[in-house]
């Protein structure tokens, strides 16, 4: 933010675009999505002056993550398609994961399973060949999410597994809660409330450490299930009532847990 306040018109367009880019991808990892949506209109509003599908990619793959986040779902899926291509022909496999990522997320939310488990199937090739182990058990463990919904939990369970597995020896990354949170929805689902408390937990407290509100969340909304299963609603509605949609915005993560909220 410093940089962008003291360069001004000082440097080329496709440098500028690239710090909004940027820029946008951290306000959304740190849970601020107004702000990653305004970045991300910047870079949009820049790159469309260039002529570079590549920049203008990028720039979308920022703006329909910002979109998503920030409830505008309908909005976020033409932009992220319409990225693929040009990410594709260039072999740009970072913001492919992205795309591929939050479209497949997006279809698994309207009931599309079947493409979602296809888009994740070429997340995680993707994420493999990018070679990044966090990533790829990241992809590993959304794939699982739509295993779930589906009912296919024996393999769910398989994955699951294998994404905690792989995760664990990296080290905290923004990547750590969600394969976590993965194997924990599973065993409350199967009744091994215990098991799934320590997944939970351990997945709240990292994103509670890398302050990621989408991670945050997730966990959150899970433990807040258990909250009630186990008669404790009062401590589910403080646990949830605090991660409700910020002001001016209808925030995608929220109406995952809005109905244990009501529950409670």
């Amino acid at each position: 933010q410093p940089l962008l306040d003291t360069l001004g018109t000082s440097v080329p367009v496709r440098s500028l675009t690239e710090l909004y880019t940027v820029l946008s991808f951290l306000f959304f990892n740190s849970g601020r999505y107004g702000e990653a949506l305004a970045a991300s209109e910047q870079a949009m509003a820049l790159a469309r002056t260039l002529d570079d599908e590549l920049i203008l990619a990028r720039a979308e793959v920022a703006h329909g993550t910002a979109l998503q986040s920030a409830g505008q779902v309908a909005a976020a899926l033409p932009v992220l398609t319409e990225a693929m291509p040009p990410l594709q022909a260039a072999d740009d496999l970072f913001f492919l994961s992205i795309a591929f990522n939050n479209v497949a997320r997006i279809q698994a939310g309207t009931g599309e399973f079947d493409a979602s488990k296809a888009l994740y199937d070429r997340l995680r090739e993707t994420t493999e060949r990018l070679g990044d182990p966090g990533f790829t058990a990241f992809s590993m463990s959304n794939h699982t999410w739509v295993d779930f919904m589906s009912g296919d939990w024996s393999r769910a369970r398989v994955e699951t597994e294998r994404a905690a597995t792989l995760i664990r020896p990296l080290g905290e990354s923004w990547y750590s809660s969600y394969p976590l949170a993965q194997r924990g929805w599973l065993g409350l689902a199967e009744g091994d409330w215990d098991g799934a408390t320590a997944y939970l937990a351990e997945a709240r407290t990292v994103a509670e450490r890398r302050k990621d509100l989408q991670g945050l969340r997730q966990a959150s909304r899970l433990l807040a299930e258990l909250d009630v299963l186990e008669g404790r609603p009062d401590a589910a509605i403080a646990r949830l009532v605090p991660l409700l949609d910020r002001s001016g915005l209808a925030e995608f993560d929220v109406t995952y847990f809005l109905p244990v909220l009501a529950w409670a």
